[in-house]
């Protein structure tokens, strides 16, 4: 998972999104897919964190009708970790525009 990470991180996110199809599915794994999918200028390490919610809010428009944006909007709620509380709200926005 380390060098998945790693990968990511660097920005080659079809090898580490390889090596994680080969290994069964975790948080942790989860979140460095995400993270290979998305980037890392979303990280929740305190940067960007009105840009994600900024993010967040543009792609909830989409995420009934565009696949891409409904995996980001996913892919970004992962990154913001379930301890964060936008996490808990925006699943539940996420929910009421699927269903």
């Amino acid at each position: 998972m380390k060098l998945a990470e790693l990968l990511a991180q660097r920005g080659d996110a079809d090898e580490a999104l390889g090596l994680l199809e080969r290994i069964p599915p975790t948080a942790e794994t989860r979140r460095i897919a995400a993270l290979a999918r998305v980037g890392d200028e979303f990280s929740s390490n305190g940067n960007g964190q009105s840009d994600v919610t900024d993010k967040l809010d543009a792609l909830l428009d989409r995420v009934k009708d565009d696949e891409g944006a409904r995996q980001e909007f996913v892919d970004l709620l992962e990154l913001l970790g379930p301890a964060d509380p936008r996490t808990a709200q925006y699943r539940r926005a996420l929910t009421s525009r699927l269903f």
